[in-house]
């Protein structure tokens, strides 16, 4: 409005999950060629910074059409380089390109993403990077899938154990189905990594 400065229509949005710091940088940093530099939030200007100056790296590895497992990759050295900011230069860290749709409501496609390698702990609702020898993905064109985890439980007087693993998509494109693991195959299927952000 003219006399005040501020914008006609506001709209609040309830999210399914809270922005990323990556996302947020984006989209607050849209026009900051625009703005004063005295005007740019710090922490923007040093992931500006950071980003120009970055010299810390990860592997990116090509898991499209891949034909060996993630160990074979790894031992082989198939991997490039990727630069990251210098928390996430660790062994921890890797990057991959996530092609296909199947997740495009958080990671479009061909987006170069990074991840945690997985240890342990709870996984349920995360995005993770699996390898699957008894299932085939098409976007990756492979046995390696991204996808977010749900598992169904049997709890009884001597544990738990699951029922089936549901390897779920989150895409705009309804024509995506789930990925069911059930107990038979589910020894074949190794969590390599958790999904962290968006790299580029």
């Amino acid at each position: 409005m003219p006399d005040s400065g501020k914008p006609v229509v506001h709209f609040k949005f309830q999210l399914e999950q809270p922005v990323k710091d990556d996302l947020y940088n984006y989209i607050t940093a849209v026009n900051r060629e625009k703005l004063p530099q005295n005007n740019i939030k710090p922490e923007l200007q040093l992931l500006e910074k950071e980003e120009k100056t970055s010299q810390f790296t990860v592997p990116l590895y090509d898991f499209y059409a891949a034909a060996g497992t993630f160990s074979e990759m790894q031992d082989g050295k198939e991997y490039n380089l990727k630069s990251v900011p210098e928390r996430f230069a660790t062994e921890d860290y890797f990057a991959c390109r996530v092609i296909g749709e199947s997740m495009n409501k958080i990671i479009s496609n061909n987006s170069i993403c990074l991840f945690k390698k997985y240890f342990a702990g709870s996984r349920s609702g995360k995005i993770i990077l699996i390898e699957n020898k008894d299932s085939y993905d098409p976007d990756f064109n492979s046995t390696f899938t991204v996808k977010t985890y749900s598992s169904e439980k049997t709890v009884s007087e001597e544990g738990w154990q699951h029922n089936s693993i549901i390897l779920k998509p989150n895409s705009f494109d309804k024509g995506f189905k789930n990925i069911i693991i059930d107990e038979e195959n589910s020894n074949e299927m190794r969590i390599i990594g958790e999904f962290i952000t968006v790299l580029s």
